[in-house]
């Protein structure tokens, strides 16, 4: 399994999800599926509302599953 460069939480979840067997892939694509869902949730509480610096998530709701 090549995986190319990846940063270092990426390639954790890669080989967390291999070693596992988890239902989302060991792929970098796996890893944006695994993490949009909470990051979509943390981006709409009340906390972040208040923010001025909240990150684009709109790219991140293909990724939902």
């Amino acid at each position: 399994m090549f995986t190319g460069v990846v940063t270092t939480p990426q390639l954790h979840y890669i080989v967390w999800s291999h070693n596992t067997k988890s239902s989302h892939p060991p792929t970098e694509e796996g890893y944006y599926l695994k993490m949009a869902k909470p990051f979509i949730e943390l981006t709409k509480s009340k906390l972040s509302s208040q923010t001025q610096s909240i990150p684009k998530v709109s790219d991140l709701h293909s990724y939902q599953s």
